[in-house]
């Protein structure tokens, strides 16, 4: 489990990151509750596969607009606004590289990457998306 992410929205919600590269499994695994953890449902069939680095790293959930959740793998930066139905990979601006962390400022609009070997990214004034 690399990264439990409890939604701000409802308490029963909550997304979990898998990362199962060290098994040879490199597929991206992203999951999600609505019941307090008593069932879990697969959110991540819309992320590419068939990559070496497609496994999941972390996941985020932007806490100004319900639904809009963000993944990091270890070859990019993806977003989804219906709640992982369908994701986008991001790359204006953003090189390929693993994206190892992700935080969304709950006053601001503001999205801060960071990724192994590249550095920060602080994607400005999201509501565009």
């Amino acid at each position: 489990i690399r990264r439990i992410e409890p939604s701000r929205f409802d308490p029963a919600t909550a997304y979990v990151a898998v990362d199962r590269h060290l098994m040879d499994d490199r597929r991206p695994y992203l999951y999600k509750t609505s019941d307090y953890g008593r069932t879990w449902s697969r959110i991540s069939d819309g992320l590419p596969t068939g990559h070496p680095l497609a496994y999941v790293l972390t996941v985020a959930e932007n806490p100004n607009r319900r639904g809009m959740l963000f993944a990091g793998t270890g070859n990019g930066f993806h977003y989804s606004l219906d709640d992982g139905a369908h994701w986008t990979q991001f790359k204006d601006g953003l090189q390929a590289a693993p994206v190892t962390w992700i935080v969304v400022p709950a006053l601001h609009h503001d999205v801060v990457v960071s990724t192994y070997g590249r550095g920060l990214l602080v994607l400005r004034d999201i509501t565009t998306i």
